[in-house]
Formats: C-alpha cells, structure tokens, sequence
C-alpha cells in the first residue's frame, strides 16, 4: 500500500471509531439518566402526540343530515273565489305528512269546497282526483273528465279554475313550482277552450285577494 492509501485508510479508521465513541457514550448517558428525567421524556413525547389523535376523533363525529323530505307543519291555503272574478284563501290545520300525502291532501281539500263562510269553489262540483304526483319541482294533477264536461264559464271562469288548482298545489307544497295539468290521464291542451295548459303552469298572486 503506498502513502497516500495508508493515510486515507488511517482517516476513516480514525472517524468510524470516534463515531462508536459517541454512540458508546450517549447510550451510557441515557442509561444512567434518573428514572424521573425518563418519564418526562416519554410523558412530552405523549402530550404532543394528543392534538394528533383529538382531531382525527371530531373528524370521525358523525353529522346530522337533513331529511331529503322534511315534514311541514304549516298551515295552508286552499284557494276559492268570493265573487267569481278573484281567489280567496281559507286557511286549514292539516295532520302532518310528508310532501306527497300533502299533495293529495290539499287537492281532496279543494275539490271537497269551501268550508263555511261565502266562499265558492271555482271548480266543477263532480270533479274527482284520479292521480296526483311529483316530478322534481313539478306536480303532475290527473282529474276526471267531468272538469271538460262541466264547462261554468267563460275565459275569466276558466282561469280561475285553474289558478285555484295551480296556487293551491304550488303555495302548499314544499319544492314544487309548477302544475301539469292532465285530464283522465290524458295531457290537456284546454279546459274549455280560452286557456293553454299544455304546459306547466305556474301560481298566479294577480289572482288572489286577502
């Protein structure tokens, strides 16, 4: 081995073994370390460890969710005209339902008529509710045929039976905005002749009085 292999070798040998050295006495010094400065030690270890594991528990504490059909206990406005020209809300106390029952509640409410009072129903009175349902924000209204047959006016009439229909649904009956119209199952272009409802319609407030 020439010189400057020898001092090389030398150097290295030189640094592991001062590197064992310290190893050596860092373990002799944990060793000999109190049992008291021990539990301090693991005891930090510990506490900075908590914050960690507290945060991970909330992130797991289940959430209340909202229900996807939430009950109304409100109550609601069935729709009537006092003098054939504008509607007139009479306030009823429905039981509690969800959406759907509702729906059919109020249309069997107006259909039935007003309940006292001067109030009269805009609607043919042999009217009967062969299906009602929902569609996303859409009530689709199915009524017998005697709504074509029982013709009690003309345009003013008309529009009043339908915005009966429309406001009644559409003010009771949480998340629906508009009404189909469909008569004995069919999709009904007009009542009588004088209003489209081959669309869905929307509530009308032009029409009401309080």
């Amino acid at each position: 081995m020439n010189r400057r292999g020898s001092t090389t070798f030398t150097l290295v040998l030189f640094v592991a073994s001062a590197a064992i050295f310290v190893g050596i006495m860092l373990l002799l010094g944990w060793w000999i370390m109190p049992p008291s400065s021990r539990q301090e030690n693991t005891a930090s270890t510990v506490l900075l460890a908590e914050p960690a594991t507290s945060l991970g528990a909330q992130a797991k504490k289940p959430q209340q969710t909202k229900s996807a059909n939430p009950v109304q206990k409100n109550k609601v406005r069935i729709y009537f005209t006092p003098d054939g020209i504008k509607l007139q809300a009479q306030e009823m106390d429905p039981p509690t339902m969800e959406p759907y029952r509702r729906l059919h509640w109020v249309l069997d409410e107006l259909l039935r008529g007003p309940q006292g009072g001067s109030l009269q129903s805009p609607l043919p009175k042999n009217v009967k509710l062969r299906a009602a349902y929902l569609m996303q924000n859409t009530a689709v209204v199915d009524l017998s045929d005697e709504m074509y047959s029982e013709r009690l006016g003309g345009t003013m009439t008309e529009c009043l039976c339908i915005a009966a229909i429309v406001n009644t649904v559409v003010d009771n009956v949480d998340g629906v905005r508009n009404v189909r119209l469909m008569i004995n199952g069919q999709a009904a272009q007009t009542l009588w002749g004088d209003v489209d409802i081959s669309t869905p319609l929307a509530s009308d407030p032009s029409l009401v009085v309080e």
